[in-house]
């Protein structure tokens, strides 16, 4: 699973959560590069691809985990 960084702020590396919805959506493929004009540096050029689907968390909750002791 995948979660955004708009929700993953107020999460550990160590706290649990219980998930209660996910998302599926369309992920993407590295199809060339195309050299950026204001930095001069390249950049990678990104094409939806319908054959790999990703899964994202949409809701969660945090789970107390003194309660499990």
């Amino acid at each position: 699973y995948k979660i955004s960084r708009r929700i993953y702020k107020g999460l550990n590396e160590d706290d649990l959560i219980y998930i209660y919805g996910t998302e599926e959506k369309i992920g993407s493929k590295k199809v060339g590069e195309k050299l950026d004009t204001k930095t001069g540096k390249m950049k990678p050029i990104f094409e939806k691809d319908p054959n790999k689907i990703e899964l994202w968390i949409s809701e969660y909750e945090l789970v107390n985990t003194r309660l499990l002791k």
